[in-house]
């Protein structure tokens, strides 16, 4: 009997403890949310690499528009007007235009390793193989991971003949990019074509 007053006791003295306890964390004021970071396209763009190899083919062709968005992103209104002219230029047909707006653009914002691979696709069209590989060499030399320069430069090497070359290119497009078809079909017909050759 004693034990339960006691007990009857202490839920009636605690009652009004939790009660005021509760009333105190509703009155305290919520603790501030912390502000997220912004990350910068460029914190941005070497997640969406480093997640590729391992993406499954769903997500790797996500990651793959995502990527190309990214890359014309110059943080520059300057340099984006220039991307975005020579690409209506490039569009309409007008390479030479194009050219000349992209060697604006590469001279003022040497940075921009799609200014680069652009103007190298362009003197690709052109056969100009020298100058199309010096400018893949400049977006590589900016973003090692740009696998749309890679996957031109294994074409460039296996237009002119090289195709051990090639066939490297195309493999580093892949160890990047596992599900890029073009890379994959030409990887897989230069090794044929390499082992027939043996």
């Amino acid at each position: 009997m004693i034990r339960i007053v006691l007990l009857a006791v202490c839920l009636l003295l605690a009652a009004p403890l939790a009660e005021a306890g509760a009333q105190d964390a509703r009155e305290a004021p919520a603790p501030k949310a912390q502000p997220k970071k912004q990350r910068s396209p460029q914190e941005i763009l070497s997640i969406l690499l480093d997640r590729l190899p391992k993406a499954n083919e769903t997500e790797a062709k996500l990651i793959e528009r995502q990527l190309a968005g990214l890359w014309t992103r110059t943080g520059s209104d300057t340099a984006d007007l220039l991307l975005s002219r020579s690409t209506a230029a490039m569009t309409k047909g007008d390479a030479d235009l194009a050219l000349d707006l992209l060697s604006r653009l590469v001279t003022l914002f040497p940075q921009t390793p799609e200014a680069w691979n652009r103007r190298a696709f362009l003197y690709f069209q052109k056969k100009d193989y020298g100058r199309s590989v010096a400018d893949l060499s400049e977006v590589l030399i900016r973003e090692p991971r740009h696998f749309v320069a890679l996957a031109a430069l294994g074409a460039i090497l296996e237009e002119i003949g090289e195709k051990r070359k090639a066939l490297d290119a195309y493999r580093r497009v892949l160890a990047i990019h596992p599900f890029h078809e073009e890379a994959a079909k030409a990887a897989k017909r230069l090794a044929q074509e390499l082992e027939r050759d043996i």
